[in-house]
């Protein structure tokens, strides 16, 4: 539904993983509510066998009833406990367990309709942005500009390995608050959860440096071919340039809502989801003051 509010038109992907995820929930939850309500029946007739209304021990009946339900609640949740990774989940587990995925699956779903766009000949920002680097590329080329080249891809060279480090320097101190809470956790539980958040905030951020310094180093390499290759090798490298300078900031924007997720727990993590998909829909746009054909 909040896919189908921010986007229009959610594609079919979107459709089945929302059903599965409505009837996960749904199952879990009857499952529980069926398990709780035929054992309390089944003490409730084991408890009546042993105390006949007859008998002088009936007075005492729901006294007795409340004892053993307490125990054996008590029981059931050690036994559940001491299971495996948790093999048995609560309907609010199972809910707090399936928002991220759905968060994920928001995510991906939208640059799956981004893409598809793409190919099918809408323009957005980002192929409006590679193909003016590619008219660049070819202006510089045929005009000997090299001067100006060189001004342009310093200035874009810098910005590149600015934003590696400064990345990397914000996972340096992520990494050292959230691996002191790993390590303050006594729960198993607990600390497979923050782990699980830990590693999904490195690998974005690793990534998102990782993509900066190549779209660096092909700048590098745009510079020291354009006065010696011929053709439209140049272009294509720079064009390449732009989509890793791109990926780059897509991580490091999809990066926040995962240390939302660590911060504000699952709830935060939708939110801050679906206020990502509403911001991606303003900048991959094409600019309303900008004419679409001079860009292309």
């Amino acid at each position: 539904t909040a896919f189908s509010l921010l986007t229009g038109s959610p594609p079919p992907i979107m459709k089945f993983i929302q059903t599965c995820l409505y009837l996960a929930v749904c199952f879990s939850c009857s499952v529980e509510k069926t398990a709780g309500f035929s054992t309390q029946k089944t003490m409730n007739n084991s408890i009546g066998s042993k105390f006949p209304q007859g008998s002088k021990s009936h007075t005492f009946r729901w006294k007795s009833q409340d004892n053993l339900w307490y125990n054996h609640r008590r029981s059931v949740i050690s036994e559940r406990n001491a299971l495996p990774f948790n093999m048995v989940l609560s309907g609010e587990q199972t809910l707090q367990g399936g928002i991220p995925i759905f968060s994920v699956a928001i995510l991906l779903g939208y640059h799956v309709g981004l893409l598809r766009s793409e190919k099918s000949g809408i323009p957005t920002w980002r192929s409006c942005q590679a193909k003016t680097r590619m008219k660049w590329s070819k202006h510089v080329r045929e005009t000997e500009g090299w001067l100006y080249a060189v001004q342009t891809l310093r200035n874009a060279i810098t910005a590149n390995t600015f934003l590696a480090t400064t990345v990397l320097s914000l996972l340096t101190v992520i990494s050292g608050k959230l691996w002191g809470l790993i390590r303050s956790f006594d729960a198993l539980s607990g600390r497979k959860r923050l782990m699980l958040q830990f590693a999904s905030i490195s690998l974005c951020m690793l990534i998102s440096a990782y993509e900066f310094l190549q779209s660096a180093r092909l700048m590098t390499h745009a510079g020291f071919m354009f006065p010696v290759v011929k053709g439209d090798k140049v272009d294509e490298i720079m064009r390449k340039s732009q989509i890793s300078q791109w990926l780059g900031l897509r991580w490091l924007y999809i990066s926040l809502g995962f240390i939302l997720w660590a911060v504000a727990g699952e709830w935060g993590f939708l939110f801050a989801t679906l206020a990502l998909v509403k911001f991606f829909k303003q900048i991959d746009k094409v600019p309303a003051g900008l004419d679409e054909k001079d860009l292309i």
